[in-house]
């Protein structure tokens, strides 16, 4: 019997809990494995102990290396983060931006920084993100966009708000730095998607596809004007890099609102070199070889470099073989989601920046309105064919949506203020607001094969502003003047724009005459203005130009023709771009036999003399002002003279001119 309680308890004590005494732990298991280890020495290798340092390595204020630096920056504290930030631009002062190595180490430690949890650290990544990348050379810093894009793509679908608008920043930033490096990027890793569905989302834009019903999720995040100007101004740099990308090499052209007045690709481009010339290939002439036909053959011309004023005309064919969607198929979509959040962004921030009241944040609406049409107006021109093309699945689809977008604005634009806005700042932006509505206006009609009354009526108030803007404007940027120019060759090639048929166009290229003699000989606008009054001269009589526009002789025109010898004379060695686009001119008008320049070429070419040739009351005959020019651009001068054969006393300066610059 006692053997058997005894078996009993035994049996009994595994199954019975052990109390736990004050002060004492826990008996370890019978079967549990001790891993406890002694050691002698511990290596901590982040520690200054028994390392050597260079006497020249670089050192921030606190005494701190490069790679000192770099570990901080993983710190979990994040005032040290943020102050490692500053210090790691102290040592890349110091030591330049020339080490590969080193600025792979930079820009692998600060992508991860992108989404970093604190606010301050963030901004101040930012802050060092702009300092180093316009510091680094663009082929250097372009092997490193494929990790800082990662980073951003990823931050830009963050959980919170605030991540994502900073990784917005930090994405403007490379934009603005490498902007195809940011595109052939994102269309090698097919992530244009994803960054137009962040923008969809942080802006509250639902994604329609390709059907009619909405689909997607937006966040509830309300944005305040700044910043949803920045996002607006990041998305404007996205769409226009992305346009850029798929637009052909005929949307690309300087002259791409002229291109279906010609008959053929070829006379367009012919027409768009024939006030470009290279003044170091010059075609050498002699008297034994005069031909009036072939001085300047179309071999000898270049490519203008006058600057693009939009990128317009993709094609809509799609390459099939290429999986996934392409470029063009992402700014179509912007079309059919980005339109009516754009139109509305535009009526309400308008709506409060011109409002009696003026606020704080004024500056911002008009920055918010600005965007919104300088989007519309990219992705719009992205889209849609010229007048004349045979894509009319493109007018079909698109041409609607442009006309009511324009329907819906046009009760605002162009913009006529009911108040005085005191800020200089604001007036320009709204200003820019009104040439990129007129753009807008200009655009659907190049693209439109029918009129409408409510088209009618956008023309006409667009004239009008066009009118008062030349009339106003004498001093302007290049920039703005290239801008209307699509618009004032809208409505020159417009019938019906008024109720005369050739009033408007009349009205329109005196007061373009009459805004290029305003413009004083040393404003950077007189090339340009110059280069396009001369070309609606040269269009006249070309006999590829297929247009309505058709050019009155009016006195204001006789007027700017009489006027070009007195501009060459001031010239003089000044400006040898404008020099040589004027003498090009002339010769080309003078090869036409232009009824334009016709009925004015004998006075013209007695006004002529004095530039090459003077006789000085007491200096006796000396060179006139082309004796300053450069030997190739004295040539192409001889060589208009030379054309105007009608008047014998150009000839025999000319020939005098020759004499004395070889004695």
């Amino acid at each position: 019997m006692p053997k058997s309680s005894k078996k009993k308890k035994e049996r009994a004590s595994d199954f019975t809990k052990a109390k736990l005494k004050l002060g004492k732990g826990k008996k370890a298991a019978i079967n549990a494995t001790d891993t406890s280890f002694k050691a002698k020495s511990i290596n901590i290798p982040t520690q200054n102990i028994d390392v050597p340092r260079d006497e020249d390595e670089a050192l921030t204020r606190k005494s701190q290396t490069f790679s000192q630096v770099l570990s901080r920056l993983r710190h979990y504290n994040a005032t040290v983060r943020k102050d490692s930030l500053y210090g790691l631009k102290e040592i890349l002062r110091q030591t330049g931006m020339d080490n590969d190595e080193m600025l792979s180490r930079v820009f692998e430690v600060c992508g991860r920084l992108v989404g970093d949890e604190d606010t301050a650290v963030r901004k101040a990544l930012i802050e060092a993100a702009r300092w180093i990348t316009n510091a680094v050379s663009i082929s250097k810093l372009e092997p490193h966009v494929p990790l800082l894009l990662l980073h951003v793509l990823s931050n830009m679908a963050h959980i919170f708000p605030e991540v994502r608008i900073d990784a917005i920043r930090v994405l403007r930033i490379l934009l603005d730095r490498v902007p195809s490096a940011v595109i052939l990027d994102c269309s090698r890793t097919q992530s244009t998607g994803r960054i137009l569905d962040a923008f969809r989302s942080i802006l509250q834009i639902k994604h329609r596809g390709a059907g009619e019903h909405v689909v997607g999720s937006t966040s509830s995040v309300i944005l305040s004007p700044p910043t949803k100007s920045e996002i607006l101004s990041c998305l404007r740099s996205f769409l226009a890099a992305l346009s850029n990308s798929v637009s052909d090499e005929i949307s690309m052209a300087p002259l791409w609102y002229l291109r279906n007045s010609f008959d053929s690709r070829e006379s367009f481009e012919a027409f768009q070199a024939c006030l470009s010339a290279s003044m170091t290939e010059v075609v050498h002439w002699s008297d034994s070889e005069l031909d009036l036909e072939d001085w300047l053959p179309h071999k000898h011309l270049t490519r203008t470099s006058f600057p693009c004023v939009a990128d317009i005309n993709i094609t809509s064919d799609r390459d099939m073989n290429l999986l996934g969607m392409q470029s063009a198929d992402y700014l179509r979509e912007c079309v059919e989601d980005f339109t009516p959040a754009l139109a509305d962004m535009v009526l309400d921030a308008s709506s409060i920046a011109i409002s009696y009241e003026t606020t704080t944040q004024e500056q911002h609406y008009a920055e918010i309105v600005w965007l919104s049409l300088s989007i519309l107006e990219i992705i719009f021109a992205s889209v849609t064919h010229g007048a004349g093309q045979s894509d009319t699945y493109s007018e079909a689809r698109y041409s609607p949506q442009l006309d009511n977008v324009l329907n819906k604005l046009a009760g605002s634009f162009p913009n006529i203020f009911q108040r005085n806005i005191e800020d200089a700042q604001v007036v320009s932006t709204f200003g820019a607001s009104n040439r990129c509505y007129c753009q807008l206006v200009a655009l659907h009609q190049l693209a439109s094969r029918r009129s409408s009354p409510s088209a009618s009526r956008r023309l006409k108030s667009t004239l009008t502003y066009v009118l008062e803007w030349l009339d106003e404007r004498t001093l302007c940027t290049v920039e703005e003047y290239l801008s209307m120019i699509p618009v004032t060759w809208c409505l020159l090639n417009t019938q019906g724009v008024a109720e005369d048929t050739w009033s408007s166009p009349t009205r329109l290229f005196t007061a373009l005459v009459n805004h290029a003699e305003r413009l004083s000989i040393v404003a950077s606008v007189k090339d340009t203005a110059f280069d396009y009054i001369g070309r609606l001269i040269l269009l006249q009589e070309n006999r590829h130009y297929l247009g309505h526009f058709r050019l009155r002789e009016t006195d204001s025109m006789s007027a700017w023709l009489l006027d070009i010898p007195r501009l060459l004379w001031e010239l003089g060695a000044k400006q040898l771009q404008l020099t040589e686009k004027i003498c090009l001119f002339l010769l080309r008008a003078l090869q036409q036999r232009s009824q334009t320049i016709s009925s004015v070429s004998m006075l013209l070419a007695k006004r002529l003399i004095p530039f090459f040739y003077i006789q000085h009351p007491t200096r006796g005959p000396t060179r006139g002002p082309c004796g300053q020019l450069p030997p190739a651009l004295q040539r192409l001068c001889c060589d208009m003279a030379a054309s105007c054969l009608e008047s014998v006393e150009l000839q025999i300066a000319v020939a005098q001119f020759r004499t004395a610059s070889t004695t």
